[in-house]
């Protein structure tokens, strides 16, 4: 009788969508707001694990508007800060976060 050692390793499929769990934002922005400074936050988690875990924040530009001269996220941490001054005063600025997930498929 012979007998053999064999390793088996179960891998991760990427079967779970990123979830956000958490969104802050500044209230007011003012127009003379420094540069680099934190008016925002996106926080997301996803169950799988490794690469598929792993998440990607960025500024989707919607309706027809870019705030990406005024806006950016960070696209691992999903901090967003102020990254130009203010020319126009705005009641709303509509930002929409898109998060992915780096497995396959996304």
């Amino acid at each position: 009788v012979t007998y053999a050692s064999v390793t088996v390793t179960v891998t991760d499929i990427n079967d779970n969508a990123p979830t956000i769990v958490e969104t802050w934002s500044s209230q007011y922005i003012l127009q003379s707001t420094p540069i680099n400074s934190i008016v925002g936050l996106v926080r997301a988690e996803d169950p799988d694990a490794g690469e598929n875990a792993t998440l990607t924040y960025t500024i989707v530009q919607d309706t027809g508007e870019d705030f990406s001269d005024l806006f950016f996220i960070h696209n691992v941490t999903g901090v967003i800060t102020v990254i130009s001054n203010f020319k126009v005063i705005r009641e709303h600025i509509p930002l929409k976060i898109k998060v992915l997930d780096n497995g396959e498929p996304p």
